[in-house]
């Protein structure tokens, strides 16, 4: 099962910045935000 956590930006970059200092990052891939209003995640 998965669990939903939340994080807000500055979390995000720090978790970007560790993942490319370990040449885990790629520039690439698809952007999925949930949406407020339905709940339902979208591709941004």
């Amino acid at each position: 099962m998965q669990k939903s956590i939340r994080a807000n930006e500055h979390q995000l970059y720090y978790l970007v910045n560790k993942a490319r200092e370990n040449g885990l990052a790629k520039l690439s891939g698809n952007l999925w935000k949930r949406s407020l209003d339905t709940g339902k995640w979208q591709l941004r």
